[in-house]
């Protein structure tokens, strides 16, 4: 007897996959809105997205400024006001990682002293959200 191939189960298996992949799809959508309907506006345009500046003092101690990196804090204090001369609006995000050496504090509190000394007292730290106890 000659040795087949079946294609019927091969199928089965494509089709479970597929079924799956949509249905993980659709589950990865999330929408926290109220089912309202929106009236139509003819005289309104799209929202703007503001892309933020990021500041990142990773685990080395180094600096970076939108994923560039900055020698010390004086390069990144003129990094970021260049910056936001070109996008007044940029919301500014201080980033750590938590990883790091503890002798960065000092770095850290600098950074942010340099930053208010040069008008930009407006930023956030980002983090990750704490479990709820």
């Amino acid at each position: 007897m000659e040795p087949r191939l079946e294609m019927m189960p091969l199928i089965d298996v494509v089709f479970l996959l597929l079924t799956f992949f949509i249905y993980a799809l659709v589950l990865m959508v999330r929408a926290d809105l109220l089912p309202i309907a929106l009236p139509e506006l003819a005289a309104g345009e799209p929202a703007e997205r503001i892309t933020p500046i990021v500041i990142l003092l990773d685990q080395e101690g180094a600096l970076f400024v939108n994923a560039e990196s900055a020698a010390d804090i004086t390069d990144v204090i003129a990094q970021l006001t260049e910056l936001k001369r070109e996008q007044p609006d940029a919301p500014v995000i201080l980033a750590a990682d938590e990883h790091g050496e503890t002798d960065r504090l000092p770095l850290a509190i600098e950074l942010i002293d340099k930053l208010r000394m040069a008008g930009i007292g407006d930023f956030s730290i980002m983090g990750r959200p704490a479990p709820l106890e």
